[in-house]
């Protein structure tokens, strides 16, 4: 086994150095991955319980073809209490979550100053970001 992962390192000015650091990381991004799929699961519970709880009181239902298609649509829909809305928004949360890791991952390798990773990994984020903003998604 390696002696250098059972040390606990510090640096001169108290900061936390090797393996430290990295569990720190791997708590956040754990954090990150575990928080927003959670967020994304209570959001499409609610408004799949929202969406059932109006058509059995009796109120219209909605289309369920016709859910927002934009982020527009998303907020405006929000504010009216559309149920669709919320559940778009819950699927929007999900896909968002692993390009929030990713994000994340850039700052994680920028402190160990591993450079090469940190370029790799901008670019993945760039290339999700724009798939994001240039695709179509049937609509």
């Amino acid at each position: 086994m390696d002696e250098r992962l059972d040390t606990e390192e510090q640096s001169t000015d108290g900061s936390l150095t090797g393996p430290q650091r990295d569990y720190q990381m791997d708590r956040i991004i754990s954090f990150v991955l575990r928080g927003g799929v959670l967020f994304s699961a209570g959001l499409l519970i609610l408004g799949a319980l929202l969406y059932f709880a109006r058509v059995l009181w009796g109120g219209a239902p909605a289309d369920p073809l016709s859910f927002p298609h934009t982020l527009g649509d998303v907020f405006s829909g929000l504010g009216h209490g559309d149920p669709l809305a919320i559940l778009v928004l819950g699927l929007i949360v999900l896909l968002l979550t692993p390009v929030a890791r990713v994000a994340i991952s850039i700052f994680a390798f920028a402190r160990e100053r591993d450079w090469l990773y940190v370029a790799i990994t901008t670019l993945v984020l760039l290339i999700l970001l724009v798939s994001f903003l240039l695709g179509r998604g049937g609509a």
